[in-house]
């Protein structure tokens, strides 16, 4: 009898290393090895990506909005401004006095003699010269929305702009003859006030004649012009209509019209004088 063969040994099916596990490849198919780099990214890029990540998280929870300014005007604030300037020895503690009002200019760099400061009084609707009221300051300093020094010197180029509006600037005149009276019962103003003020008002030569000269006129000692001592309400708003209408040589000057003497006076002694 002859001797059993023994049953050849089944061949062992390959196993594909695959991060680990063992996988059976399908009959035919050639045999593949699959290292971890091909199956995930490279480590370079996963660190990129997660530095980048990182960088964004942070960002996100970093970010912090700029500081907003108030620049919203504040009652306790004006208040506690117009306080800093009331001297302590004066009895009236609701208004600041002419050595409160220089201080006041000069920590907001205003010349006390100045235009600007005659526009801010307008603006204040101020009764009267050298002094500025409680409620004149915090009524007026709410509609031009300043309540700190640094907030007025920023207002400047709006005090600017209404002296050069002839509008604006017609209307500060009609008030200033108002401001400039030494008593509210009074009718007139000082001569001389009225010279500062004509200054100061009517200082372009391109828009206002005869400024310059009409004061050289009042203060001609020997010339009919020293007699006048104050001007009226009617003289006041008479000149400002003079000086933008009246030609420099005098020729479209009409006496017939219905100016007041103190100009027909002033034109007779130019012509005679000329």
């Amino acid at each position: 009898m002859p001797p059993r063969r023994k049953p050849a040994p089944q061949a062992t099916e390959p196993a594909l290393v695959t991060s680990g596990k063992r996988t059976r490849s399908s009959p035919g198919q050639a045999q593949q090895t699959i290292t971890p780099e091909a199956t995930s990214p490279p480590l370079k890029h996963q660190k990129r990506r997660n530095a980048e990540s990182s960088t964004t998280s942070t960002t996100s929870h970093h970010r912090v909005s700029a500081p907003s300014i108030d620049t919203r005007w504040n009652a306790l604030t004006c208040a506690a401004w117009f306080d800093s300037y009331v001297d302590k020895d004066q009895s009236e503690k609701d208004q600041i006095e002419i050595d409160g009002i220089l201080r006041f200019c000069e920590d907001c760099g205003l010349d006390p003699s100045g235009a600007l400061v005659l526009a801010l009084a307008y603006k204040l609707k101020a009764a009267s010269m050298g002094v500025f009221s409680r409620a004149e300051w915090m009524n007026g300093m709410q509609l031009l929305d300043v309540d700190s020094t640094e907030k007025l010197k920023r207002k400047v180029g709006t005090l600017e702009a209404l002296l050069k509006d002839s509008g604006e600037t017609k209307e500060i005149y009609v008030w200033a003859f108002q401001f400039g009276k030494e008593s509210k019962g009074r009718k007139y103003v000082g001569v001389d006030i009225a010279k500062g003020l004509w200054k100061l008002l009517l200082s372009d030569k391109q828009l206002y004649r005869h400024v310059d000269e009409f004061i050289e006129y009042l203060d001609d000692e020997e010339g009919p012009g020293s007699n006048v001592k104050v001007v009226t309400m009617d003289q006041w708003k008479s000149f400002y209509d003079f000086s933008t209408s009246v030609k420099d040589d005098l020729s479209n000057y009409d006496e017939s019209s219905a100016w007041p003497v103190l100009l027909d006076e002033y034109v007779e002694y130019v012509r005679e004088n000329r």
